[in-house]
């Protein structure tokens, strides 16, 4: 599913010599109640393309106006910090120049709920993305971050979520929790001796 969401992203960001067909994928193997015949399996391409250009449409629209650029599976650097290693990967980063302004999304093709939190309490995972890439990216000079959690095959509630126009305080907060964090995580080593079973 993120190989066409990635296939996805690209048309919808108008990058250079995309396929116009999606790449073809498989179910996996062992889905409660799927039939794994011909029908079945033609049925489930056409839902994950479906899935991916919903996706691709509402992060393209979350960018604003003007020209933008995608990163989608973007990896980010080696971050050290109290001799902690934070490492990761966002589903997307797209950013628009003119704006200043950065979308950074996750897509999740599982069933239950993860959701994309509140400013003041946002999906761990996207806004330590945010962070990451601000540190990485530190020469583009963000002013304004928007996330989003898209997930198609979500149990109940919403499919897609977001958080928009978050500014530079909001991410100077979520730079602090996450150096706190690894600073939590470098102290909880330093008490632990060889052999020792963290608690």
């Amino acid at each position: 599913a993120h190989l066409v969401a990635e296939w996805a992203v690209q048309r919808a960001f108008q990058t250079a010599n995309v396929p116009e067909m999606a790449p073809a994928v498989a179910p996996p193997a062992g889905i409660d109640g799927f039939e794994y015949s011909a029908g079945g399996r033609a049925a489930w391409q056409a839902d994950v393309v479906t899935f991916a250009q919903t996706y691709a449409k509402a992060a393209r629209a979350l960018t604003g106006n003007g020209q933008s650029f995608a990163m989608p599976e973007l990896k980010f650097n080696r971050f050290e910090r109290h001799g902690v290693t934070v490492l990761g990967v966002a589903d997307l980063v797209a950013w628009n120049a003119a704006t200043k302004h950065a979308v950074i999304g996750d897509y999740k093709f599982g069933r239950s709920p993860v959701g994309c939190g509140t400013g003041a309490d946002p999906n761990e995972q996207v806004s330590a993305a945010a962070v990451l890439f601000d540190a990485q990216f530190a020469n583009l000079g963000a002013q304004t971050f928007s996330l989003f959690v898209y997930q198609p095959r979500i149990r109940h509630g919403e499919a897609w979520q977001e958080i928009r126009s978050l500014d530079r305080a909001w991410l100077d907060t979520q730079a602090a929790k996450l150096d706190a964090e690894r600073a939590a995580v470098a102290l909880a080593a330093d008490d632990v001796a060889l052999g020792d079973t963290p608690t």
